[in-house]
């Protein structure tokens, strides 16, 4: 689900591949990293600890633009 203008859309995306999934306990989640203002890092949620290496965690919300979302409410319609 993504929160657009105070109620949530329920929608699917299609991805071309998951190399696996993790659960992180939220002591082992950081703040994203400032990357400087050339780089945009609106979409990132956090960053993930594991014992192996550091992943990023997205933001669902802030992925798709408002454009994309429209587009799949009005295909829905």
């Amino acid at each position: 689900q993504v929160e657009r203008e105070d109620r949530p859309i329920t929608m699917g995306i299609l991805v071309d591949e998951v190399a696996e999934v993790t659960d992180l306990k939220s002591e082992r989640i950081e703040s994203a990293p400032s990357f400087g203002t050339a780089v945009d890092t609106d979409f990132i949620l956090g960053m993930g600890k594991t014992d192996q290496k550091v992943v990023m965690l997205l933001d669902i919300d802030r992925i798709l633009t408002s454009e994309q979302v429209q587009m799949v409410e009005q295909a829905r319609e």
